[in-house]
């Protein structure tokens, strides 16, 4: 009896002392999982965004906007290609041009007159192809009233005496010169912006073009020959294989207007077409682009 009751009273004690461990023993481990996270985490977080970026980001900034150099060497270069070459090249051959009207290069026209005593009616009637002329000399106005008949300018948009399909302005014009007062001979080009002649020949070459001129040897009568050619490309480029015709019909509302402005001059002019195209172009030397189209002497009745 005595055993039994020692025994029992030993269980319940074994069972107590079971319980108290699991008490003791889950807490800690709970508060020592907690601690690592949140001590670990802080740091790299601190680290990583406080310093990297600012210590990195910030140089290459400075160093970009440290590019002025390229902005002050780029200014003086432009000044002075801008400055220089129209200053050093374009005024000295025009004073001296104009400073000699005969010699090589620029000559300045007189203004043309815009009006005259010779109604359009009466210079209609009186109209003619004229073949004999006297061989006396033409003026220089003479000369700037025919070149302004026949393509000069007559409004700030650049439009002509002779209407141009689209003023597209195919047409070139040369004076022969042989017998003008005050002009030396010689082949020159007319300039319808500013009113002017550029040489480019020097002599007489009427005599060359009368033999161009498939026997018409009256045509060597004239004091100055007026010759048309014609880039073709600047109309046909638009208009095509049609703007040949374009070409033909303005080179006759030019020619026309120089036979108006003769008779109204009191001079005899004429139309000359039948010539040699390779011979004329060889004479004048003429560009490869240009075709010659109409003579037509000039001079006093």
């Amino acid at each position: 009896m005595v055993t039994a009751l020692l025994l029992t009273s030993c269980a319940p004690a074994a069972v107590e002392g079971e319980a108290a461990p699991p008490e003791e023993v889950a807490p800690p481990p709970i508060e020592e999982e907690a601690i690592p996270p949140e001590e670990v985490a802080s740091p790299p977080i601190e680290e990583e965004e406080a310093v990297p970026p600012e210590e990195v980001a910030s140089p290459p900034i400075e160093e970009e906007e440290e590019a002025p150099p390229p902005e002050e060497v780029a200014s003086p270069p432009i000044e002075e290609e801008e400055a220089a070459p129209p200053e050093e090249v374009a005024p000295p051959p025009i004073e001296e041009e104009e400073a000699t009207p005969g010699s090589p290069g620029e000559v300045q026209l007189p203004e043309p007159s815009k009006d005259s005593d010779v109604s359009i009616e009466e210079a209609l009637l009186k109209r003619r192809s004229i073949r004999t002329y006297t061989g006396e000399a033409l003026t220089l106005q003479e000369v700037s009233q025919l070149l302004w008949a026949a393509q000069g300018t007559t409004s700030a948009r650049g439009f002509r005496t002779a209407p141009s399909a689209a003023a597209l302005y195919p047409l070139e014009t040369y004076i022969v010169v042989g017998d003008v007062e005050n002009l030396s001979e010689g082949v020159y080009r007319y300039e319808t912006v500013g009113h002017k002649l550029v040489k480019v020949l020097e002599g007489d070459y009427r005599p060359q073009l009368t033999r161009a001129s498939l026997g018409w040897y009256f045509v060597e009568g004239g004091a100055v020959y007026i010759v048309f050619t014609a880039d073709y490309k600047r109309t046909t480029l638009r208009a095509g294989d049609e703007g040949i015709k374009y070409v033909h019909m303005e080179v006759g509302h030019a020619a026309q207007n120089v036979y108006l402005q003769a008779v109204s001059l009191g001079l005899g002019t004429v139309v000359i077409g039948g010539f040699s195209s390779d011979r004329a172009r060889e004479i004048l030397k003429l560009p490869e682009n240009e075709t010659p189209l109409y003579f037509m002497p000039v001079g006093r009745m």
